[in-house]
């Protein structure tokens, strides 16, 4: 057995903020839509939720509303 076993490895999972097509119920696929003013808001109080985290990564996809919210 390990005397100082490492840390399990966390993984934190967010969804990106609300756009306009969110809204609206619209299914938005792989089309670049971007956070509306609620979706900004979404992503600032999960930044400030995640501030004391320490993070070793953060992994969006290309689209600007994952990259906004992250």
């Amino acid at each position: 057995m390990l005397d100082n076993p490492p840390e399990p490895t966390r993984i934190i999972a967010i969804r990106h903020g609300e756009t306009d097509w969110n809204a609206a119920s619209r299914i938005q696929g792989h089309t670049d839509i971007a956070l509306n003013a609620r979706g900004l808001e979404q992503a600032r109080l999960a930044a400030r939720a995640l501030a004391d985290e320490p993070l070793a990564a953060v992994y969006a996809s290309d689209l600007q509303r994952a990259w906004q919210t992250a």
